[in-house]
């Protein structure tokens, strides 16, 4: 058996691991066979490893994947784990259509709401606003909302207040006076957007990046909900969904909690990409620009403006 430093192990097992996820492996299996070639690992070992990861059909697919990489790499093992080139970063092309399998293959919006950890259904729209507000940003966050057609550069004390303040002018007003929310926190300081404009809503104005917006622009409304009852049917996806809101129009609006630490997390935003835009057709690709920290959702509760509909609130639980 070739010895392996902890940290080839540990890029060994986490390849493993992704090729071990059922609707994973004919994208894996490529980034675990390149692995294997380059620390030496046999593909006899690789198969029974593989098995004992709970992946027992795949052995030709491992083989060949062997053959492809030493064809690419060579067989002589490398003396470390070096980053990919990011034009050879692994992606995963059947992932949406994996979960959309998994959710039936079409739904529809009563089967979000009774997924719903808090319960949605019924609530009247200013019930809905409140609501989403409450259970996913804290008293004193920082939020912009702006009407949907333009997203502006923000002014503090009008268009972005705490929230705190918004739910006090809901009472109050029984309306925002906008239909999209920024989905991050800002920290209340100036920046600079794309044109070098001062800006209070910029990627470097946000406090926090928890929440990337997944949104898919040409995907038929049925096979989003599959999406989606697909998602919440693994726990530890489940556990970081934290609302569905329908846009209105032609979408669903998914919050997920990106578990960053940091105020921007490129990585996550890269891995996300990865995860969910790579399929050559584009009905199956999510929006990448969604993914960003900075950007809006559509405001649960809020009336879209440019057709009278509720952007209804399907989905929510608190952070």
């Amino acid at each position: 058996m070739t010895t392996r430093t902890p940290k080839q192990e540990a890029w060994y097992q986490s390849c493993l691991a992704a090729f071990a996820q059922r609707h994973n492996r004919y994208n894996a299996v490529t980034a675990l066979t390149w692995c294997a070639v380059c620390l030496g690992i046999p593909a006899e070992q690789v198969i029974e490893d593989a098995r004992a990861a709970g992946v027992s059909e795949h052995d030709s697919d491992i083989r060949r994947g062997m053959v492809s990489a030493i064809a690419k790499v060579g067989s002589r093992p490398a003396t470390g784990h070096k980053p990919r080139r990011r034009e050879e970063r692994q992606t995963f092309p059947g992932y949406v259509r994996g979960l959309i399998r998994d959710g039936g293959g079409a739904a529809d919006f009563d089967a979000l709401r009774d997924l719903s950890p808090m319960p949605v259904a019924g609530m009247s729209p200013q019930m809905q606003t409140a609501a989403f507000l409450a259970a996913l940003y804290k008293p004193t966050d920082l939020l912009h909302v702006f009407a949907s057609d333009r997203h502006r550069r923000g002014e503090i004390g009008r268009d972005i207040l705490t929230r705190a303040e918004w739910l006090e002018r809901m009472k109050r007003t029984g309306d925002l006076g906008g239909g999209c929310i920024g989905k991050n926190p800002l920290t209340g300081r100036q920046g600079t957007n794309g044109n070098g404009d001062p800006s209070y809503t910029s990627r470097d104005c946000i406090a926090a990046y928890r929440y990337a917006l997944i949104e898919f622009d040409a995907l038929p409304l049925r096979e989003q909900c599959a999406f989606w009852r697909g998602w919440l049917s693994n726990p530890k996806r489940a556990a970081a969904l934290a609302a569905l809101t329908f846009s209105g129009g032609k979408s669903i609006h998914g919050l997920v909690r990106t578990g960053a630490d940091a105020v921007t997390a490129p990585t996550v935003e890269r891995d996300l990409r990865d995860l969910l835009c790579a399929d050559p057709d584009k009905r199956y690709s999510a929006d990448p620009n969604t993914l960003r920290p900075h950007g809006g959702t559509r405001l649960a509760g809020a009336m879209r403006h440019d057709n009278g509909a509720i952007q209804m609130l399907l989905y929510l639980a608190r952070q």
